[in-house]
C-alpha cells in the first residue's frame, strides 16, 4: 500500500439512458454485485482519507443502498458535466489528503495497481498536478485524445470536439480517471468554464488549467480493458463476461474442477475450495460456500447456502439461501431447499421440497416428499431425526418433530409428533370394485359419439 493519503470522489449521477431501464446505471449487477460496489472496494483498498459518492437525489435505490453501507453521499442535480460533479463531491471533502482520486461508478475493472502507478508519477516531481488516465488503442472509438508533448499532457480534447485530421494523429485516449493534487484541486475546478460545443464543465479542462498555473500534468498508459465503461447492456454483458473469467480462472488456479468455465456462472463472492468438482450449466450465487470433495452437477442453482465436504448436488437441485448442508450429504434432481440443515450421510436425491427444516444423520427422504412449513400466515420449522425413512409422497405438515429411527410409509401425511422408531401410516382404505373401469370406459365413449 501506497504511504500517500487519498481522498477519493467516484461519479455516479448519470442517467444511464442507454441502458434502457428503471435501475440506476451503477446498481446493475456484475457476478452478482452492482458494478458501484467494486468501484468502493478499489477505492477501500488505498490509504484512504476520506471518499464521497455523486448520486442524484431521485436515485433512489442507489442512495438507498449507498446509505445501508454507510458511503458518505453528495449529490449533483443538475446535469452540467464531469466538473460540476467533482465540484459538488469537494463539498463533502476536507481535503486534508496527499490526493484527490476521481474515479467512475460505470468503471468497475479499474485496479488498486494502476491507481498507486499514478501516484508514484504524481509525486516524482513537486510541479506534478495532475495525472491522467490513459491507454493506446488504433483502431476506431469514440475516446477524446491527449495531446502530448513527450511525457507531459497539454490538453484533453473530446471526442466529438475534435477535428477530423486529429483523430487518426492522436493515438493515446482519455480513460477519465483523474489523480490531482488534494491541495490545488479546488482552484483548478473552479476555473473551468463551459466553453465546449455542449456547454458543460469538463473535467478534462483542469489539466490545462494547471498547466497554466505553472505545474505540469503528466498520464499512465493502462490496459484498455481496464478501463471499460458500462453505458448499454451489451457493455454490462461484456464486462461480465470478463469479471466472469477472471472469476473463474482463480478458481481453476486454486484447484477447483471446472468442467466447462464458459457455462458455468459464479458469483464475486463465492467461496470454493480445491478438489470441488462443478459440472456445466450451473449457477453459483452470493453468499455461496461449497467444501472440497463436493460434486455440482449440471443445472444446479446454489444460492446463500452451505455445502459441506463431500456433498452431491444436482443434477437440476435448487439450494436456497440459508441451506446447510454438512458433509457427505446428497441433494438430488428436482430438490428445492430453502432453511434447511440436511446433516452428514442425509439424502434427498429426488423431487422433493425441504423448507425450514433440520434432517438428521443418514435420513433418507423419498421421491416426492413434501414440508408444508408455510400455513398461509407465517413459515413453521420441523425437525427429522437420525436414520429415518421418509416413504415416497409424504407431506410433513410443520410444525412437528420425527423422532430417530422412525418410518414414515409412502403416501403419509404427518401433523402429528412421532416417537422413536415409530411406524407412521395414514392412509386411506385401498378398495377394488371389479368390472367398474369397463363400465365407466363404455360411457366415456358413449359420451365421444354424442
Amino acid at each position: 500500500m501506497s504511504n500517500y493519503t487519498y481522498s477519493t470522489i467516484i461519479l455516479a449521477a448519470g442517467q444511464g439512458t442507454r441502458m434502457k431501464s428503471p435501475l440506476p446505471k451503477v446498481m446493475h449487477k456484475i457476478a452478482e454485485v452492482p458494478m458501484i460496489e467494486y468501484v468502493i472496494n478499489t477505492a477501500k483498498k488505498l490509504n484512504l482519507s476520506e471518499f464521497t459518492v455523486v448520486s442524484r437525489s431521485d436515485a433512489i435505490i442507489l442512495n438507498d443502498f449507498l446509505e445501508e453501507n454507510q458511503v458518505n453521499t453528495s449529490y449533483q442535480n443538475q446535469q452540467l458535466g464531469t466538473a460540476h460533479a467533482v465540484k459538488c463531491g469537494l463539498k463533502n471533502l476536507n481535503l486534508e489528503s496527499d490526493a484527490t482520486l476521481i474515479l467512475y461508478g460505470d468503471t468497475p475493472l479499474i485496479s488498486e495497481e494502476t491507481i498507486l502507478k499514478a501516484s508514484e508519477v504524481l509525486f516524482a516531481d513537486e510541479k506534478n498536478a495532475v495525472v491522467v488516465f490513459a491507454f493506446e488503442y488504433l483502431e476506431s472509438n469514440q475516446y477524446g485524445r491527449l495531446e502530448c508533448q513527450k511525457d507531459n499532457v497539454i490538453k484533453i480534447i473530446e471526442f466529438r470536439d475534435l477535428e477530423d485530421k486529429q483523430i487518426d494523429k492522436l493515438t493515446i485516449c482519455n480513460a477519465g480517471i483523474m489523480l490531482v493534487r488534494s491541495n490545488i484541486i479546488k482552484k483548478c475546478i473552479e476555473k473551468v468554464e463551459p466553453n465546449n460545443s455542449k456547454g458543460e464543465y469538463y473535467l478534462t479542462d483542469i489539466v490545462e488549467i494547471a498547466n497554466n498555473e505553472g505545474f505540469t500534468s503528466k498520464y499512465i498508459l493502462g490496459e484498455f480493458e481496464e478501463f471499460l465503461g458500462v453505458n448499454s447492456q451489451k457493455e454490462l454483458a461484456n464486462v461480465n463476461k470478463i469479471v466472469q473469467e477472471r472469476i473463474k480462472n482463480r478458481f481453476l488456479d486454486s484447484g477447483v474442477s471446472i468442467i466447462d468455465p464458459q457455462n458455468t456462472y459464479i458469483s464475486y463472492d463465492a467461496n470454493i475450495e480445491p478438489n470441488v468438482t462443478i459440472y456445466p450449466f450451473n449457477f453459483i450465487g452470493k453468499n455461496s460456500v461449497i467444501r472440497s470433495g463436493s460434486i455440482i452437477n449440471s443445472f444446479s442453482h446454489i444460492e446463500g447456502a452451505y455445502i459441506g465436504e463431500n456433498s452431491i448436488v444436482g443434477p437440476f437441485a435448487r439450494i436456497r439461501p440459508g441451506t446447510k448442508l454438512t458433509e457427505e450429504v446428497h441433494v438430488g434432481s428436482f430438490v428445492e431447499t430453502k432453511k434447511a440443515k440436511l446433516n452428514k450421510g442425509a439424502k434427498a436425491n429426488h423431487l422433493a421440497y425441504l423448507g425450514d427444516i433440520e434432517i438428521g444423520e443418514k435420513t433418507n427422504i423419498g421421491a416426492g416428499t413434501i414440508i408444508c412449513n408455510y400455513d398461509g400466515f407465517n413459515k413453521h420449522k420441523s425437525v427429522i431425526g437420525n436414520d429415518v425413512f421418509v416413504g415416497s409422497n409424504s407431506t410433513i405438515i410443520s410444525p412437528v418433530e420425527i423422532a430417530n429411527g422412525s418410518f414414515i410409509a409412502a403416501g403419509s401425511v404427518v401433523s402429528k409428533n412421532v416417537e422413536e422408531e415409530a411406524l407412521v401410516v395414514t392412509r386411506a382404505e385401498e378398495k377394488h370394485y371389479a368390472g367398474k373401469a369397463r363400465i365407466i370406459k363404455k360411457r366415456k365413449s358413449e359420451e365421444v359419439k354424442r
